[in-house]
């Protein structure tokens, strides 16, 4: 598979399908928002480079996937800064590498901005951010889901973390 990881200012025309993606999963904690106003949120929130941004996966010209570095994601942790969120694939491209490079690029992405820890929330994944060396702080319910709150530690030598 031949995708490159490039900025969502990139790709405006992608905005109503990733909102989509988004807000389809995730819409039990995006509460304030409705369809709309979350695709109005996207491109308004995000920049190039930096906290916060948004990276998308693309294939031929394609939007397949995303992942933001994001300045805050779990509304009961003000403290806890930066997040990995928005990791989404399109289901016809999943286990195929597409979820793992946009993990790398976040954290690649986080290192330039000189972050020390890397936060994320997951209910089910823990396994899989395992593998990069996230570990589990803690567990708590979020919005009628149990999500597991995991930290990365960034060295500024090792590209894995």
């Amino acid at each position: 598979m031949n995708f490159q990881i490039e900025y969502i200012n990139d790709h405006p025309e992608a905005i109503k399908t990733i909102a989509k993606w988004h807000y389809d999963q995730w819409q039990n904690i995006l509460p304030n928002f409705t369809l709309d106003t979350y695709a109005e949120y996207l491109p308004s929130h995000y920049r190039r480079g930096g906290i916060p941004s948004l990276f998308v996966a693309v294939e031929s010209g394609k939007v397949i996937g995303t992942a933001a570095l994001d300045d805050d994601d779990m509304d009961t942790h003000p403290g806890l800064t930066p997040w990995i969120a928005s990791l989404y694939v399109d289901g016809k491209y999943r286990k195929q590498g597409v979820g793992e490079a946009l993990v790398r690029r976040v954290i690649e992405e986080a290192r330039l901005a000189q972050v020390k820890n890397l936060y994320l929330f997951t209910p089910d994944r823990e396994h899989y951010y395992g593998r990069f060396g996230w570990r589990t702080l803690f567990k708590e319910d979020y919005y009628g889901e149990m999500e597991s709150v995991m930290v990365l530690e960034i060295s500024p030598h090792n590209p894995s973390r």
